[in-house]
């Protein structure tokens, strides 16, 4: 009764008074752990449980409660192997499934993760926690607009704030800046001490280009706020952005990161975003070997692995089926409009920077990285066979143009040019030169080493699997180096290469270049790109609220001890690059 009216000490102390008299109580035994596990202490909840095991193997409550209590105390291996075999022995228990689905998704297995809390769902369809979880998780996966979806359609009957919160994050990821304010402030109006809410809040101001007041914003928290990951990522977000020269806000970040790092119950996508937040952190103090080994570390936590020998393939599908003499054959659209300009290159490579200075342009809407290209692929069935465009007529082709220059339409219906920075479509100018003959392609270049390095500190997570291993970018970037000079030989549409070091270094002459390269006139609005107040959704936010600037360049050299693996990798392939290995004075 006492357990049940929710005075777990005094129910404790009943089931203690009992295992005195009775030792071999293995029911008292399994309650007593379960009321150590409502007091949070876990340690001892452990110890009691795993005794009542010991009497009773085959007793999936016990099982299932010891498998919290392991996951508590950061042992998710051993918790999970637990509530694996309550499964086994109870496989309708909802609570069971759910339990796997929390440590799965503690332990970066998402697609896992998302299939237990799919069955715990169909087994008790009302769980809306476990919804709201399975909605986490599709996030976390970076499948966005679905995670979104789930968390709107709980949000109708349900204004928790762990429902609020994602959803604000989420909407603020999709570039829905008013509808993530307007959740942040209803989440506040309720909570107005939620430390995450307000780290959140904040991340959107700086986002906006409102750094001064996100400063402002987390210097009002306290010390035991940035225990929790989510504040101190946010701080050292603002940090990198925002700190004076003694860089005091960046080294009190840092603290705070490598402070949350060693605390057990992390979860494995938090230690990852900790890693890298803390390898920008080292980067801007100095201290390269520090940071080299953060973002390394967080790296060996991506759960997605590439492949070489597949990529290789689908590059040389390309190659092989791209011909000259068969692209002249090759149906195109009808469709004919100069208003797209796709943006490609490897990521990090400027894409952001030449999209923000083309968006400053009173003719020019920067749409971001649209998907668009890459579904319309999908549905021909074109990535991995494509000799399937062979088979297309131009009356095919029509719809999917039509289609995207609506969306394009939708972005901005008054822009003369729209550009679609989605960096990997330079695997798909194939195909966009058949659905628009008058498509403009600008290309962004940067030295092979900086720009791979820069990809290594990044933390793509579930994108870019070739980012995680310093080996496999080069493979990949000789793979992309192939291609693009395959395109420039048999691709009759125009090709604009753009060098970040020129456009960095003579920016007026190189816009200028960009401009007449898109028929548009000169405006000097594109040289203070930086005053643009537009938001920026990819990693780049930083670097176009500000002017050009040459810290980037030449930025391998400082951890040229470290890229050897890259360099040997380069070279292997046939990747030509300067002199950037050698070390710099700074």
């Amino acid at each position: 009764m006492a357990q049940k009216a929710g005075d777990a000490a005094g129910a404790g102390k009943i089931y203690r008074r009992i295992l005195k008299t009775e030792p071999g109580n293995g029911r008292a035994r399994y309650l007593l752990g379960v009321a150590c596990l409502q007091q949070g202490k876990f340690a001892m909840g452990r110890k009691v449980l795993e005794q009542a095991l010991v009497r009773d193997p085959k007793n999936s409550d016990i099982l299932y409660s010891l498998g919290k209590a392991l996951q508590k105390l950061g042992d998710r291996g051993k918790a999970l192997r637990n509530l694996e075999a309550a499964r086994d022995l109870a496989p309708d228990r909802a609570d069971v499934w759910a339990a796997i689905g929390d440590v799965l998704q503690q332990q970066h297995r998402p697609h896992e993760a998302i299939t237990a809390y799919a069955r715990a769902l169909e087994l008790q369809p009302d769980d809306w926690r476990v919804f709201a979880n399975a909605a986490i998780v599709h996030l976390s996966a970076g499948n966005l607009e679905e995670g979104a979806a789930m968390l709107r359609r709980l949000a109708k009957e349900r204004r928790h704030p762990t429902v609020l919160l994602n959803l604000a994050l989420a909407e603020q990821s999709l570039g829905n800046s008013a509808e993530a304010a307007r959740l942040f402030d209803e989440l506040l109006a309720l909570e107005p001490d939620n430390v995450d809410a307000l780290a959140g809040r904040a991340l959107q101001l700086e986002r906006l280009g409102r750094g001064a007041e996100a400063r402002k914003l987390l210097q009002g928290l306290d010390e035991a706020s940035f225990r929790r990951s989510m504040p101190a990522l946010a701080l050292a977000k603002i940090a990198l952005a925002h700190d004076d020269e003694a860089k005091s806000l960046t080294n009190r970040a840092s603290g705070y990161s490598e402070a949350l790092l060693v605390k057990p119950t992390m979860s494995v996508h938090d230690q990852a975003l900790l890693h890298f937040a803390q390898g920008h952190l080292r980067d801007r103090l100095g201290d390269f070997r520090a940071a080299f080994d953060a973002v390394s570390a967080g790296n060996a936590l991506s759960p997605v692995a590439y492949d070489p020998v597949a990529t290789e393939q689908r590059f040389e599908n390309l190659r092989g089926f791209f011909t000259k003499e068969r692209f002249a054959g090759l149906a195109r659209s009808v469709v004919r409009s100069e208003r797209p300009i796709f943006i490609v290159g490897v990521p990090r490579s400027g894409t952001s920077l030449v999209e923000q200075i083309l968006d400053s342009h009173p003719d020019v809407a920067g749409a971001g990285e649209l998907v668009d290209i890459q579904s319309i692929e999908k549905e021909i069935g074109a990535g991995e066979a494509p000799h399937r465009l062979a088979e297309l007529r131009a009356e095919d082709l029509d719809p999917y143009a039509a289609r995207y220059l609506a969306v394009l339409e939708e972005t901005n219906a008054g822009a003369a040019r729209v550009t679609d920075k989605l960096p990997s479509n330079f695997e798909r100018l194939g195909l966009i030169a058949q659905l628009f003959p008058g498509a403009r392609v600008v290309h962004c270049v940067r030295d092979p080493l900086d720009t791979c390095l820069s990809c290594f500190f990044q933390g793509f997570r579930f994108r870019n699997a070739y980012s995680f291993s310093l080996p496999h970018l080069g493979h990949y970037y000789a793979q992309y180096t192939k291609l693009m000079a395959h395109w420039r030989e048999v691709l009759p549409i125009p090709m604009l290469d753009v060098r970040y070091e020129t456009l960095v270094e003579k920016p007026a002459e190189t816009i200028a270049g960009m401009l007449e390269f898109c028929d548009l006139e000169w405006d000097d609005n594109c040289l203070a790109f930086h005053e643009n107040p537009r938001i920026v959704a990819t990693a780049s936010v930083d670097q176009v609220r500000q002017p050009i600037y040459t810290n980037s360049i030449g930025r391998a050299a400082r951890y040229s001890q470290h890229l050897k693996p890259l360099v040997r990798a380069l070279r292997a392939h046939g990747v030509e690059f300067g002199n950037a290995t050698a070390p710099r004075a700074d």
